[in-house]
């Protein structure tokens, strides 16, 4: 259950709580006091009717009364008098308080109701613009997060490479000068090798960084160089199915969506355990789809906590706009599917 769920059915559950307490404390106390003034005004007629007062006084005053009915059938020990040869008898009658208590509760509720809903409203409200500005955060601090990757991928690529470089070629002439003893020759090609398996690492590292293969190929080009990239490396096969006429290319889109891609199928190759990995790009006119699908071990998604990779990929799928669905069951694998509106 969502957070604004749990939180709106926390306040329908206090606001119902007060309103039952209320109203059972008011219709005792309510119904306490119809039944004291019932009983006073039996009292006061049992008074009135021993006071001598005229029988034509008598039935005029409790046809009007309030708390009490007359009625000419028997009632033992009920009050009554004579009028025009007929017995009225005196009984209590707090129907009238009733139906007034009745019409307070029905208000209350009323007002009870509109409260409640002027309160979730909001509380719905209040959440809402809460979520915006966590979003806009969010978004800021990805952002400057891409920034920072680039500038760090850039400074790797301008600085450290050419470091390595200029050892590898040091280690180059060491080994192309003549009279250079063997210890020297050993050395040099040591250099030489950790060089090349430096110079590999870096690479991998600014490309996990900031992909540049999607400023210089786009995002269709980037994405299958990733995968022909990571094929080189991984046991299991990655397939890619690319039924896409065009992309619209928008780039900080594109770096969440490639960030995702990267995510789901380093997911499928550490965890999964699958024969083979596909992933598909499709679309129409409205609507591209992407999907990333193994045939691995799978889980259920309502029981598995979510780690460090769905969260990332969640949060990316909603900073990009896009629509993300993980549908997965034990030993049938796992599907990853990310849709978004052509712009």
């Amino acid at each position: 259950m969502k957070t604004t769920a749990r939180l709106h059915l926390f306040i329908i559950l206090i606001f119902s709580f007060v309103f039952i307490v209320s109203t059972v404390s008011f219709w005792q106390l309510s119904n306490h006091d119809v039944t004291l003034e019932t009983q006073n005004a039996l009292n006061n007629a049992q008074l009135l009717i021993e006071g001598n007062t005229s029988p034509e006084a008598l039935h005029e005053f409790f046809t009007r009364s309030r708390h009490v009915q007359i009625s000419n059938q028997y009632q033992e020990q009920a009050p009554h008098f004579i009028h025009q040869g007929k017995h009225y008898y005196i009984l209590p009658d707090g129907s009238s308080e009733l139906d007034e208590i009745a019409f307070t509760i029905g208000l209350f509720f009323a007002l009870f109701a509109l409260a409640l809903f002027l309160t979730l409203y909001s509380v719905k409200r209040v959440l809402n613009e809460k979520e915006q500005t966590i979003h806009r955060i969010q978004q800021q601090l990805v952002h400057i997060q891409e920034q920072e990757r680039r500038h760090l991928a850039m400074e790797l690529h301008d600085n450290v490479s050419q470091i390595i470089s200029g050892i590898h070629v040091n280690a180059y002439m060491l080994q192309a000068t003549t009279g250079t003893s063997n210890d020297v020759l050993n050395i040099a090609n040591k250099i030489s090798t950790m060089c090349e398996a430096l110079k590999e690492d870096t690479r991998n590292l600014i490309n996990s960084l900031h992909p540049v293969m999607l400023s210089r190929l786009g995002f269709e080009k980037g994405l299958a160089q990733f995968i022909a990239a990571s094929n080189e490396n991984a046991d299991i096969p990655i397939q890619l199915n690319d039924q896409l006429d065009t992309w619209f290319d928008d780039e900080d889109r594109d770096i969440q969506i490639f960030r995702i891609c990267q995510e789901a199928i380093q997911n499928a190759l550490r965890h999964s355990q699958a024969s083979e990995i596909v992933c598909s790009l499709s679309g129409n006119n409205d609507v591209v789809l992407i999907e990333i699908k193994d045939n691995g071990l799978g889980f259920i998604p309502n029981k598995v906590k979510s780690g460090v990779g769905f969260h990332s990929i969640q949060e990316r799928a909603r900073i990009a706009g896009c629509e993300l669905s993980i549908i997965s069951q034990p030993n049938v694998g796992t599907r990853i599917r990310i849709s978004f509106k052509k712009d």
